[in-house]
């Protein structure tokens, strides 16, 4: 097996026979490629840019605990649409689809769902 998380907890490992424990760099890596990897984010000066891609023989991603200026989001998308929830939020934020249309998150709880496509949040 390659896989480097052992035990009961899955706890992390530099290889799979071992090494450190709680290899956080590993861990880091893992995480940072499905973030901005399948998750497609990239962090510019003024806005976030996300352009999902699903992994091989997936239905679904979610993408929980994004935090963006001074809110937290959740962007859920599948092979058609994408959902974005404001978790928290304490002032507006604006999404910008890439065809052009934009939608406004203005309150927590507020979603906004849409096609499939790489869209910025302002």
């Amino acid at each position: 097996s390659n896989c480097a998380a052992l035990g009961a907890f899955g706890v992390w490992t530099e290889t799979p026979q071992g090494g450190a424990v709680n290899f956080i760099t590993g861990a880091g890596g893992f995480l940072q490629s499905i973030l901005f990897g399948w998750g497609g984010i990239r962090i510019l000066e003024n806005q976030l840019f996300v352009n999902p891609t699903l992994p091989p023989n997936t239905n679904a991603m979610t993408m929980r605990g994004v935090h963006f200026r001074d809110g937290t989001l959740q962007v859920q998308f599948d092979s058609g649409s994408v959902t974005v929830t404001a978790l928290e939020i304490k002032s507006p934020l604006l999404v910008k689809l890439q065809s052009g249309s934009m939608y406004p998150l203005e309150v927590s709880g507020s979603r906004i769902r849409f096609e499939l496509q790489s869209f910025t949040l302002e």
